[in-house]
């Protein structure tokens, strides 16, 4: 596996350091799914379950010039049993992250964020947050931000002993339940048998308050492509997937 193979080239001091720079706070994407028809797709070189994932999932950006991608996910690449999404222009694609206790057992005193999106058809290796975080809602050569979401959506949790936890119905004893992000809308414009690059972020730079107030910088990011393909017309099936990952969507056809 790609991530097997880089992460054995790391030295021991790399690991340490990648791992105390992670322990604080971190999300990443579970999976992401189209909301017409419940097709599911996973970020590049996605497995779980991953003794690694900090190091693996979280891309930990502190400046404008830190690479979109972390080293595991520059390369384009999906594993087996972790597929690519597929899915059309005008489709809305929802995402679903952990909330790690950044809402329901939060260290620090301020707010959990925001995530947005941002689309692209000529990803880059080289692409930086500060490159995205200039792309706009009308799009334009490099790329566009397609979609903007609060990180807590209300209603998920991680199991733990606080009030919110219980009250989200998880409580110590439960399972995770994951946050279900507002997503983004393929373009019309992306051309079908092409491949569609999206960059997941998320601010939480307000962690210790406002930012405008603490001066603080702290962004995250995760990696995610689409085969985009022709419209398949309206939707057969439909989803529930809240709970600890997905769970198979219900065709509807075979209840006529």
């Amino acid at each position: 596996m790609l991530f097997q193979r880089t992460f054995t080239q790391l030295s021991p001091l790399a690991l340490i350091i990648l791992g105390v720079q992670l322990v604080a706070s971190h999300s990443w994407l579970q999976y992401i799914e189209v909301e017409r028809t419940g097709a599911i797709g996973y970020p590049r070189n996605f497995f779980e379950p991953d003794p690694q994932a900090d190091l693996h999932h979280v891309n930990l950006m502190e400046s404008n010039k830190s690479l979109i991608c972390n080293q595991f996910q520059r390369d384009a690449v999906n594993l087996p049993g972790t597929p690519r999404l597929k899915a059309s222009p005008g489709d809305r694609v929802i995402g679903w992250h952990r909330e790690n206790g950044h809402t329901t057992d939060p260290v620090y005193s301020g707010k959990a964020g925001k995530t947005y999106w941002y689309g692209t058809s000529q990803p880059s290796k080289q692409t930086t947050l500060g490159d995205v975080r200039t792309w706009t809602r009308d799009g334009g050569p490099k790329g566009a931000l397609v979609g903007i979401s609060k990180f807590d959506d209300g209603e998920c949790a991680e199991p733990n002993h606080t009030k919110i936890s219980k009250d989200r119905g998880v409580g110590v004893y439960g399972k995770n339940k994951n946050c279900r992000d507002s997503g983004f809308v393929i373009p019309t414009y992306v051309k079908a048998g092409t491949t569609y690059s999206v960059y997941w972020v998320w601010d939480y730079s307000e962690k210790y308050g406002p930012a405008v107030d603490s001066g603080h910088f702290e962004f995250y990011s995760h990696c995610v492509d689409i085969d985009v393909i022709p419209g398949m017309g309206e939707p057969k099936v439909r989803t529930v997937r809240r709970f600890n990952g997905p769970s198979r969507a219900r065709d509807l056809d075979s209840e006529a």
